[in-house]
């Protein structure tokens, strides 16, 4: 958050990198013991440069516009699944590898050259990085485009939040609700990859291979649909795409209770499997989006972007390393209790969990779209976003920086030009204001009474009738 994208990308880059050269060096320590300790130390590592994942969410906090975010957001977790999907295919250029290095000391074979593949590909990360990132503006250029932050009662966006400020922000709605959806989708996930192979050993005699293939196969769905959400996600709101996804999923987990019996068939695992990780992609993307734009909106919490990303993936990783235990312990049935009931079910009802997590996630998400301020608008959609975004600070000398649609824009701008007024667009919210420098002198500039400026300041300039500082009362 205080020292830009390079830094933070270059260290945890560098420190998953030390844990492939670990890797490779583990199976030439004199001891068993050691070398189980030196793959645990280099997992770890890695763990620890993966922590950068919320960095790139952070990053496309900082510089998308708010009706594109969910597309972007598709896109990166799109390009994710894609590696997760071709790693495993990396070994077969690996089982060939035989080679001696340092001397004789070092022997790579097909086991330990994943880590100098881990250090290569990290490297070449790094170089990209160095080479193609570009920071984020300034905190003073973000300040004088997005004017449109929501301060609640404070005069000035530039006021530094207090703890207080900082915790009332973190638990509303509009924060808590994404932080939930993301837990549960992570949550109910497990059950799948947690309980498939145990279940479905025992149901159908899967082993394996059989398994693998299943929850292979699983990538292909989830690179569909976010193809789909990454089209959907420009014509309907991100709240739509999320209870939609929250539904979808509802219903599998329920099935997938329902129908995975002993000697079923294997469209009863399948099916519900499908529909449940199809339903992961309507629920990433949008459930970012929101979440970035209620971060970006709350004026306590807009300095603390990466930290804010960093917790919606902690959460989620949370969610990851809790739930298999959870699922094995109260879900999973033992092949003896199967045998002795008479549903010949292999979950037992503790499974609804996700259901019911799901349905609390449709409701939270309802009430943040009826009621909350941080649904994203959708591409083009000028109206929505003038709807959610407050009136900017205007002074009396300098009242002609009305915030407008693009609409609008040409007549602001004909405005402009008499006046000697530069005009920019705001090129996340597109939204047109005067750079008039406010008159220091005349006290703190005022602001807009929302409840007027959502009417009068936009309906009257849009139709070009009159200029809104003749109408609207800023005491």
């Amino acid at each position: 958050d205080g020292r830009g994208f390079r830094i933070p990308y270059m260290v945890s880059l560098g420190v998953a990198t030390l844990g492939g050269f670990v890797y490779t060096l583990a199976s030439a320590l004199p001891t068993a013991s050691w070398r189980i300790h030196a793959i645990l130390l280099s997992r770890l590592l890695g763990g620890v440069g993966a922590a950068n994942s919320s960095l790139g969410f952070a990053y496309v906090a900082h510089v998308t516009p708010h009706d594109k975010m969910t597309s972007v957001n598709s896109l990166l977790s799109m390009v994710r699944i894609l590696g997760m999907a071709m790693g495993p295919g990396v070994n077969v250029f690996l089982r060939n590898v035989d080679l001696t290095i340092m001397g004789g000391y070092i022997t790579l074979d097909p086991l330990n050259s994943v880590g100098l593949l881990l250090m290569g590909s990290n490297l070449l990360a790094m170089a990209f990085i160095a080479k193609l990132l570009d920071e984020p503006p300034t905190e003073e250029v973000n300040a004088s485009l997005h004017s449109s932050k929501s301060t609640g009662d404070h005069d000035s966006p530039d006021e530094e939040p207090t703890r207080a400020d900082i915790g009332k922000a973190f638990l509303s709605a509009d924060i808590l609700v994404p932080i939930l959806s993301i837990f549960t989708f992570n949550a109910n996930f497990q059950l799948i990859e947690t309980g498939l192979a145990p279940a479905a050993s025992d149901a159908l005699g899967w082993g394996p291979v059989a398994t693998s293939t299943a929850l292979g196969s699983m990538s292909f769905v989830i690179m569909f649909n976010m193809l789909l959400v990454f089209k959907l996600s420009k014509h309907v709101p991100d709240a739509v795409l999320l209870i939609g996804g929250h539904a979808c999923s509802a219903v599998a987990y329920f099935f997938l209770w329902f129908l995975w019996r002993r000697d079923a068939h294997v469209w009863q695992f399948v099916v519900p499997m499908f529909f449940g990780a199809g339903a992961f992609p309507f629920l990433g993307a949008p459930t970012r989006s929101i979440f970035t734009h209620a971060v970006d909106r709350a004026w306590a919490l807009d300095k603390y972007h990466g930290t804010m990303q960093a917790v919606l993936s902690m959460c989620s990783s949370v969610a990851g390393f809790v739930t298999p235990g959870l699922v094995a312990t109260f879900c999973l049935r033992h092949p003896d209790e199967v045998t002795a009931s008479e549903s010949k079910r292999e979950l037992n009802s503790t499974t609804l969990f996700a259901t019911v997590l799901s349905l609390t996630c449709i409701v939270g998400v309802a009430y943040i779209y009826a009621f909350g301020e941080t649904t994203a608008p959708l591409e083009g959609d000028e109206g929505q976003e003038m709807k959610k975004q407050p009136m900017m600070e205007m002074d009396e000398e300098a009242s002609d920086g009305v915030t407008l649609t693009e609409t609008s824009a040409l007549l602001q701008q004909k405005r402009s030009q008499s006046l000697k007024t530069p005009i920019i667009v705001d090129p996340r919210t597109r939204q047109s204001r005067s750079m008039s420098v406010p008159n220091v002198t005349a006290g703190r500039p005022r602001k807009f009474r929302p409840s007027l400026a959502a009417h009068r300041a936009s309906s009257v300039t849009m139709m070009g009738l009159t200029h809104p500082s003749d109408h609207v009362n800023k005491n």
